[in-house]
């Protein structure tokens, strides 16, 4: 992700001559005019979110262009570069707009991971199969700031679709009704029936340490950047476990002391067990514990 060169951004800035955001047609229309030439250019929806603000839209504008500098005129130019981020032109604004407002009532909260340039989406009621983002959209999204309506708009003009109960992208289902009255199965939740396993408070304590001590020694607590929400990434398959807003204020509070963070787990996790390993249970969240422990 390009930072600007502060020279060239200033020249971008000093060109908007004109910036209409139009909601209604997901789109903003933008007059450039460089003291000679006038291009108007009409961005959808999909590529920035509607803004009137300047620097905003230059800023948009250099990571989807390229800014030429002429060392004998000593004149820049510009062309504008569409990004690669198909639009659906079937579908009308009225009913993307129901559609957009449907799915974001079922969206529980969005992630980003920086480090790792994934954005992962949570529904309301299958809060363990979340939808990752393609890698290919971490840029736009990135420029976008992350802003949720953009994310909810560019997965249903790209074949994101919503029938009942579910929304399906990419041939993969996630489910929109109570997962506690008809589970489905997912590659993020065990694929076995568990059951709880009612450890005395030392035993429980004592296996909670150890996980906890694994994930410190591995470096693998750590704050989203976005969300403020504290995370451990789980050592052997790199899932992630993500504390409440309340805890993690908690922690931050405490100042990350390590014994806080065990005793929250304690205090608000199951061990559960299948067939074959313990399962860490938090905040609807499924955890693998390591079999070393």
């Amino acid at each position: 992700n390009m930072i600007p060169d502060s020279s060239e951004l200033t020249w971008l800035i000093s060109i908007v001559h004109d910036v209409q955001p139009y909601p209604q047609n997901y789109e903003t229309d933008v007059k450039l005019f460089d003291g000679e030439n006038t291009q108007t250019l009409h961005i959808p929806y999909e590529h920035m979110t509607p803004t009137s603000d300047i620097r905003t839209v230059a800023t948009y504008l250099y990571r989807n262009g390229r800014v030429r500098y002429d060392v004998e005129t000593g004149l820049y130019a510009y062309r504008y570069i569409e990004p690669n981020i198909p639009l659906d032109q079937k579908t009308e604004p009225p009913k993307r707009n129901s559609q957009h407002q449907l799915l974001s009532r079922h969206i529980r909260q969005i992630y980003a991971d920086e480090r790792k340039k994934r954005v992962e989406v949570e529904f309301m009621r299958d809060p363990n199969h979340r939808l990752i983002l393609p890698a290919n959209w971490y840029d736009s999204i990135r420029t976008h700031n992350f802003d949720r309506n953009y994310i909810i708009d560019t997965l249903l003009t790209n074949g994101g679709s919503i029938d009942d109960d579910s929304f399906t992208f990419k041939n993969y289902v996630y489910s929109l009704h109570d997962t506690r009255k008809a589970r489905t199965v997912s590659a993020s939740i065990p694929s076995t029936v568990l059951r709880t396993v009612n450890l005395p408070n030392r035993q429980k304590h004592d296996l909670i340490r150890r996980y906890v001590d694994l994930v410190i020694r591995n470096d693998s607590v750590s704050q989203h950047k976005i969300n403020r929400l504290i995370q451990l990434e789980n050592p052997t398959d790199g899932r992630q476990l993500y504390f409440t807003p309340q805890d993690s204020q908690f922690i931050r509070q405490k100042q990350f002391q390590r014994e806080d963070v065990i005793n929250l787990l304690v205090n608000n996790a199951q061990i559960k067990r299948d067939e074959s390993a313990h399962w860490l249970y938090y905040n609807n969240q499924y955890i693998q514990l390591p079999s070393s422990l």
